[in-house]
């Protein structure tokens, strides 16, 4: 689904090729096979050898079978493509559900960005903090009682600050939403890591609903009437509104002071760049990052549980 907020006509070869959806892997002409290999040799060099050269071994497989590719797009949408990619007064993002595909003017969507960065959960930083955000990702590590391998694979990212992602929200009647990402920097396999030792404390509670099935399961069992009423609560903003402080504190009940240590250092540390500026999240977690809707879940595990009770 394409939805042009634009207001600029589109033509036939920008909706097909748009039609295709932003995930849609284009063959590329030609193949640059020196800056693959070097950029999977980066990313494997965390992990045991034995992944690490199947990692390698399936690239090259990858690779060979990769001149049987056949040319996907047609004429006019490889056209498509290069006047898309030339057109700056056009930004083309994803759509925050339903895998659609926004068309706004980039004016109006800076606009609206910036209107965003004004916001109290956000503040501009002086400079790139990627040295210190190192230091202080570093320091826990050698506090804590990990093992030198655990350690090392926590250590191992190093990246660029990234960008300010944004998606739109598209609902009836045109409503459009825009929610500020800012993806954690330097800390993602740090967040991998944490979520995977939180997710077992996650969805434990008596009334934890895992999915739709479970939930027909429910309204169709005895204890749900036909006078019943069912009604729905949201909490706004979930992944900005939830307390840094608080949260940490209901760690604190699980965890040790080591791995304590890394929680706080993951939750306030996010920050991205936008125009060539850098921001931090003063408060609640950052969406993108692994850890966040784990995170999330924890919080409102136990705020539902206290107003159960």
């Amino acid at each position: 689904m394409v939805i042009n907020l634009s207001g600029q006509k589109l033509d036939d070869g920008v909706s097909s090729l748009l039609q295709k959806g932003l995930n849609y892997a284009v063959t590329p002409r030609p193949l640059t096979i020196q800056d693959i290999l070097a950029g999977v040799a980066k990313a494997v060099q965390s992990l045991p050898v034995e992944m690490e050269e199947e990692a390698r071994q399936e690239t090259l497989r990858i690779i060979k079978s990769s001149s049987r590719l056949s040319k996907y797009l047609t004429r006019a949408e490889r056209e498509a493509l290069r006047t898309l990619k030339k057109n700056t007064d056009l930004s083309i993002l994803p759509a925050d559900k339903g895998n659609a595909t926004m068309i706004l003017n980039t004016v109006d969507y800076k606009q609206k960005i910036t209107s965003l960065r004004e916001d109290p959960s956000y503040r501009r930083l002086a400079r790139d903090p990627p040295d210190l955000t190192e230091q202080k990702t570093t320091l826990p590590l050698k506090k804590s009682t990990f093992t030198e391998d655990i350690c090392k694979q926590l250590c191992a990212a190093s990246f660029t600050p990234s960008d300010c992602m944004d998606f739109q929200r598209y609902i009836k009647r045109g409503f459009l939403r825009y929610a500020l990402s800012a993806k954690l920097v330097l800390l993602p396999t740090n967040s991998k890591y944490l979520a995977g030792l939180l997710s077992q404390l996650t969805g434990n509670l008596a009334h934890h609903v895992k999915n739709s099935f479970q939930f027909i399961q429910i309204t169709e069992s005895p204890c749900v009437q036909p006078e019943s009423l069912m009604v729905s609560f949201n909490m706004v903003s979930l992944f900005t509104n939830v307390p840094i402080v608080d949260s940490l504190e209901l760690l604190s009940l699980h965890f040790e002071d080591d791995v304590l240590a890394l929680f706080k250092h993951v939750l306030t540390s996010p920050y991205f760049c936008f125009d060539g500026r850098f921001y931090e999240q003063t408060d609640g977690v950052a969406m993108g990052s692994p850890l966040s809707p784990v995170i999330a879940n924890f919080f409102m595990d136990n705020f539902e549980k206290k107003a159960i009770e």
